[in-house]
């Protein structure tokens, strides 16, 4: 199938002769208009081209099936893609990085059916690599924590893990719209494939958001353990100083001399602290 930009055919003003895919960027909502008109695409279509829903979803009409499609831009944030296949060919508003491993595909395909389950592969395969690319920094996040963490990490944690779980389920909520529906199957074969791609997407945004949960998990542990000997040290320091602090009339007159010190303000006090070292490992192990 043919590939064109609607910006091309507003400049040439070519004529569509036979069925093929035109290309549209979101927001351009005279080319839109244009290219529905090429396409024959009636007015409630265009009214859901121009402005898609902000859900996964699939339209089944007799004159044409339109697929809102889920994908990712360069800023790794959610974007929309819609897919309208007429007798006339395929429109697909879309983001200008994924339009052209979308052309590609396309001009392989044989009719708008097939254009369409293309499109749709693409668009899927697009959302698995960046989903996967952006599971890969989660784990970079990770990494540069090396078991301490600022506040500053902590809140870009908690905002990496709220973005991943919402592509899970942006990701999910498509597979489900692609595979659920036996009318869709019917009329557009080949979506299976595109459905694996988003429930692996899925998979990995998932996996990379319990990942981060476990680091966020561990970190706070260590903390604990860490403030626990600080205090382990602590506390028989303490005790030693609270003891030599008191001014008894008995202390005064029979704890005198630099052994005494020695043995109650030094070595008890180091004893003691291992001691309770040895017992808190013991009972955390």
């Amino acid at each position: 199938m043919d590939v064109f930009r609607a910006a091309e055919l507003s400049e040439h003003r070519q004529e569509v002769a036979e069925a093929v895919c035109l290309l549209v960027a979101p927001g351009d909502s005279e080319l839109l208009a244009l290219a529905a008109e090429r396409l024959g695409v009636s007015p409630a279509t265009r009214a859901t081209l121009a402005d898609p829903a902000r859900s996964a979803r699939a339209d089944l009409t007799p004159e044409s099936v339109v697929l809102t499609l889920w994908t990712i831009d360069v800023r790794s944030e959610p974007s929309v893609a819609v897919a309208a296949s007429t007798g006339r060919g395929l429109l697909v508003v879309v983001d200008e990085p994924v339009a052209g491993a979308v052309s590609t595909a396309v001009s392989r395909a044989d009719g708008p059916v097939r254009a369409l389950a293309a499109a749709a592969l693409t668009i899927a395969d697009q959302t698995e690599q960046r989903v996967a690319a952006l599971a890969e920094s989660a784990e970079d996040v990770d990494v540069a924590t090396n078991g301490f963490f600022t506040g500053e990490q902590r809140r870009t944690m908690v905002a990496f893990r709220a973005r991943l779980l919402r592509l899970q389920h942006q990701c999910a909520a498509q597979q489900r719209v692609l595979t659920r529906d036996a009318d869709l199957s019917e009329a557009v074969p080949g979506l299976a494939s595109a459905a694996e791609r988003y429930a692996a997407a899925a998979d990995s945004a998932a996996a990379a958001y319990a990942a981060l949960g476990d680091a966020l998990d561990d970190l706070r542990t260590t903390v604990s353990e860490r403030l626990t000997i600080v205090s382990t040290v602590f506390l028989p320091l303490t005790l030693a100083g609270g003891f030599f602090g008191m001014n008894f009339g008995w202390m005064a007159d029979h704890l005198d001399g630099a052994t005494v010190f020695v043995v109650l303000g030094i070595v008890l006090p180091v004893l003691m602290t291992v001691a309770t070292m040895r017992v808190v490992r013991r009972l955390s192990d």
